[in-house]
């Protein structure tokens, strides 16, 4: 076997750097960076999933306080009826 120059074997690196290690390479980061985008697409649709729903929560924390305040409402108004039914249940014992 006879020796081989170093210029057969740096030229046969380069050969196989160009033509295997970097379309490796070039597929490698197309694919990641492909990834990359599914990614941030979904998290777009996330953060505006999570808008969504804080303004859902916020309608409905105020649907809540409404329904809190006419529960309030209310109960002192059966207490007021219920005062004067007493007053009128006294009122007919007499």
């Amino acid at each position: 076997m006879e020796p081989v120059s170093l210029a057969v074997i740096i030229t046969e690196a380069i050969k196989y750097l160009l033509f295997v290690v970097v379309p490796a390479l070039v597929v490698w980061i197309w694919r990641t960076q492909s990834r990359v985008q599914t990614l941030e697409a979904r998290l777009v649709n996330a953060e505006n999933e999570n808008k969504r729903l804080e303004t859902q929560l916020h309608k409905q924390d105020g649907e809540v306080q409404a329904l809190i305040t006419a529960h309030n409402s209310m109960m002192v108004t059966l207490a007021r009826i219920e005062t004067h039914l007493q007053v009128l249940i006294e009122a007919h014992k007499k």
